[in-house]
């Protein structure tokens, strides 16, 4: 499987007359996607799990610096990613990695019975490079509708925990539930341009 699958790809590096633009517009979008996707993960997996032994008063006032990281960086990586995607996706007539073409033996008596989507190879690697540039910036209508109200009540802990000195929070366990909630929804939003990745790969690969 891994030997025809280095087969295929070499097949289109080599036998294929792709433009640059078209190669470097791939290279980038599917890049920063699959980045960005990990750049969101770490939050999950390696940010949130550090702060296990900060005090109390502190997770909220980290948490809320790690938000700000993300916040000033992760929209202008999928700005890119989407944008190279779309580039991809309207200059699909060009993208010309399809097999050779084959002599094909009239039939007038044919009925075509598969959508076009599926039949038709140009018509389907739009649509999957379209699909690309949709689901990486839907990060940003997923933090500020899904995420909000979890990322506001973090917002208020660590506003509060401001004016607190450290030896009076002993414990928060309603802060603690709210940092296990934001992983599992920021690790949920990591698979966004996750997906947009595999995307692009399929309208690669097809």
């Amino acid at each position: 499987m891994s030997q025809s699958l280095l087969n295929h790809l070499n097949t289109l590096v080599t036998d294929t007359p792709v433009p640059a633009g078209i190669r470097i517009a791939q290279v980038i979008g599917i890049t920063s996607a699959a980045y960005l996707s990990g750049y969101i993960a770490n939050f999950s997996f390696v940010g949130v799990p550090s702060l296990a032994r900060a005090p109390v008063n502190v997770k909220p006032l980290v948490w809320q610096d790690m938000y700000r990281i993300g916040a000033s960086t992760a929209p202008y990586m999928a700005i890119l990613s989407s944008l190279s995607f779309g580039y991809l996706a309207s200059t699909g007539n060009s993208v010309a990695h399809a097999p050779k073409e084959r002599k094909k033996i009239a039939h007038p008596k044919a009925v075509p019975r598969t959508p076009d989507l599926f039949r038709n190879h140009k018509s389907r690697t739009f649509y999957l490079y379209a699909m690309a540039a949709i689901l990486v910036p839907a990060i940003v209508p997923y933090t500020v509708g899904i995420m909000k109200l979890t990322n506001d009540r973090l917002h208020q802990r660590a506003e509060r925990y401001k004016l607190v000195n450290a030896w009076e929070v002993k414990e928060d366990g309603e802060m603690e539930e709210l940092l296990k909630k934001w992983t599992t929804l920021n690790t949920t939003r990591s698979l966004l341009p996750l997906a947009a990745t595999l995307f692009g790969l399929w309208a690669i690969m097809s």
